[in-house]
């Protein structure tokens, strides 16, 4: 029997403030039985920071192979043009694909609407021609910044500007386009891909949900500029020598604005898993199969930045996945790659895995997954194994990591574990063996073509 599928993700959760994880607040009480009943990954890990890297590699299994820039949408939409992604695979193998998101990174204009015959993605841009629709959007009294519009810089100040002065979060809750989900008639066997912003700063949660004190909107939305201002991603760990001259030029965040900040994310992933809850009640009674997951998690000031800059400590890392309803029980302890889920979900249509990264489900030999982002100066690469990480930085020194006995992150072994160094370094040399092979040919070709003889 083909089982209808349904892919919930939501925007910069972090698996450490999930209690379904064991945090210490009750921020998944839904999600907790959903694990319970299901597959819980103890360590799945994305493979580049942040949201359209994330998504290139859970849609097509293979990593991005340009830096984060999210002004150059034509990029994007030509490497998933370009590649095979799971709603086009689902499509072909006769599933009904709807994806729901309002997101502008994961918009029909990045190309993200590839392989679904029903799209909403919520935004309006100057270029459709649907007028009814424009004027609908305008009913709604939202401004979105359209790529094009991004590259202003003035543009963007007045409208951050307008969302302070009029307590403007930036985006529509969910619960204002929701319907849009229920009201929509999913032919069976289905793929519903649903992907929520509610956990994007600036963390201000609806008042039945908030934790610790009140912060009203203005305040959070100060709170997230001081976080945008705040630190510049590098690492504030012992061994990286010159960062701590970055600290000191920072914004200052009291004891008192920290605690709101992270109140406003917990009581923003509470919310999120009631919006959970309300999906599977409407479709349980269809018997899906539902995958929850994150893209990235947010730093909360640890490693001297917040929000979700292309670092690779575990609080960006490191993010909630949970196949629920799928004849499967139990927790995975080892780390695995989000490159792998395209292929899990093809396992679980039974339908041909078109992608090369093997199913989470697969009795395959245990190899670290690898966490990559193309930075403008070079390559980030990150080894993360079951109890040790390596961050190679194309911008400052290596860092080596016992996150077992320091999950944290907070002294860099680097020099100081040769021999764990070593076979981390060779995972990552074994990583990047393709791609310098693949260089080096272009290389030649172009060495020919200038000597005319190609």
């Amino acid at each position: 029997m083909t089982r209808n599928i349904v892919l919930i993700g939501s925007d910069s959760i972090r698996a450490d403030h999930c209690s379904c994880y064991g945090y210490s607040r009750k921020t998944t009480p839904f999600l907790d039985g959903l694990a319970g009943k299901g597959v819980r990954f103890e360590n799945p890990i994305v493979s580049g920071i942040a949201t359209l890297n994330s998504f290139i590699g859970i849609f097509t299994g293979a990593y991005s192979p340009i830096e984060t820039d999210p002004l150059h949408p034509e990029r994007w939409k030509n490497i998933l043009d370009r590649r095979k992604t799971l709603p086009y695979v689902l499509s072909k193998n006769r599933y009904h694909t709807y994806g729901f998101n309002i997101n502008p990174l994961l918009s029909r204009y990045y190309g993200f609407n590839r392989g679904f015959q029903h799209y909403y993605d919520g935004l309006w841009t100057a270029r459709e021609k649907d007028k009814q629709e424009r004027d609908e959007r305008r009913e709604t009294k939202k401004f979105y910044l359209t790529p094009d519009q991004t590259k202003k810089g003035l543009v963007k100040q007045v409208t951050r500007l307008r969302q302070f002065l009029t307590a403007d979060i930036g985006y529509p809750r969910t619960e204002e386009w929701i319907d849009e989900i229920f009201n929509t008639r999913l032919e069976e066997p289905y793929f519903l891909w649903v992907f929520l912003l509610d956990t994007h700063h600036p963390y201000v949660p609806p008042k039945e949900y908030t934790r610790g004190s009140k912060v009203g909107t203005r305040r959070m939305l100060w709170l997230d500029y001081k976080m945008r201002k705040y630190g510049k991603g590098e690492a504030a760990s012992k061994g990286n020598r010159w960062t701590m001259v970055q600290q000191k030029l920072q914004p200052k965040l009291s004891q008192k604005d920290r605690e709101a900040i992270v109140n406003g994310y917990d009581g923003e992933i509470l919310h999120v898993d009631s919006i959970v809850k309300q999906l599977w009640e409407h479709l349980k009674d269809t018997n899906p199969i539902f995958v929850f997951h994150s893209d990235h998690g947010d730093g909360l000031g640890e490693h001297g930045f917040y929000r979700h800059r292309p670092e690779h400590y575990e609080e960006l890392i490191r993010v909630p996945l949970i196949i629920h309803n799928a004849d499967r029980k139990g927790v995975v302890e080892q780390p695995v790659s989000f490159l792998r889920l395209a292929s899990t979900i093809c396992e679980l249509a039974e339908i041909e895995n078109e992608f090369e990264a093997p199913s989470l489900f697969d009795d395959i030999p245990y190899s670290p997954p690898i966490v990559r982002n193309k930075l403008k100066n070079g390559l980030r690469i990150t080894a993360r194994d079951k109890e040790w990480k390596l961050i190679t930085n194309p911008d400052r020194e290596d860092e080596l990591y016992h996150i077992k006995q320091d999950p944290s992150e907070k002294e860099n072994l680097i020099g100081k574990e040769r021999d764990i160094e070593k076979e981390l370094r060779k995972v990552i040399e074994h990583h990047q063996k393709p791609m310098i092979e693949k260089e080096g040919l272009s290389k030649k070709i172009q060495e020919l073509k200038n000597f005319g003889r190609i």
